[in-house]
């Protein structure tokens, strides 16, 4: 399995929001991926007891997991729940066949596409060990971290598809200067 990361939060929501807010990123990126999502579960449940408890309606426990009904609305209203933060939930995973994806529209809605240098450091193992094994079966899954709510997703595909997805983020993402984007956000001789 190969995955590169896609930032979502944009300049005006940077790094510093409240976990219910409704973000940009909610009704431009994760809202098309949903339509097209085959199954979608948030891992590592035992963090997220109280948001399971707020977000019953949509979730139901499976094997360690919540997997969420997706015949119901399952992004407003439910803002806390995708946008948590600091281990207050496991990963999130959307599992796609990628030949119901327009990635190149989707890509668009994202930002600085990275091949990160500590790859699963902010996802729930159970969530990996599941995209792993998804992506060997030709599916393309998306890993939204348990500590940084909705700043990246991490997309993940076997090598061959992973490659032309990175090539086609590269195309179709907007490209910030993430050093200059950070300085906006914390000032100068902040190396967050």
């Amino acid at each position: 399995m190969q995955r590169f990361q896609l930032m979502l939060t944009w300049k005006h929501e940077g790094y510093r929001y409240e976990s219910g807010a409704m973000l940009d990123c909610y009704e431009d990126f994760l809202r098309p991926l949903t339509r097209v999502a085959e199954s979608i579960a948030v891992y590592d449940t035992s963090k997220s007891d109280a948001l399971f408890e707020e977000h019953k309606s949509i979730l139901r426990r499976e094997k360690g997991k919540c997997v969420f009904d997706l015949e119901s609305e399952i992004i407003r209203g439910h803002e806390r729940l995708w946008g948590a933060n600091g281990g207050r939930r496991g990963s999130i995973l959307v599992i796609a066949d990628p030949t119901r994806i327009d990635f190149e529209e989707l890509f668009k809605r994202s930002h600085s596409p990275d091949v990160g240098d500590n790859p699963n450091a902010g996802d729930s193992p159970g969530a990996v060990r599941a995209a792993r094994l998804l992506t060997k079966k030709g599916k393309v899954a998306f890993l939204f971290p348990r500590n940084n709510g909705m700043q990246y997703v991490t997309v993940c595909a076997a090598q061959a598809l992973s490659n032309a997805l990175f090539a086609t983020a590269t195309r179709s993402c907007t490209q910030v200067d993430m050093q200059a984007w950070k300085k906006s956000w914390f000032g100068e001789g902040d190396d967050r």
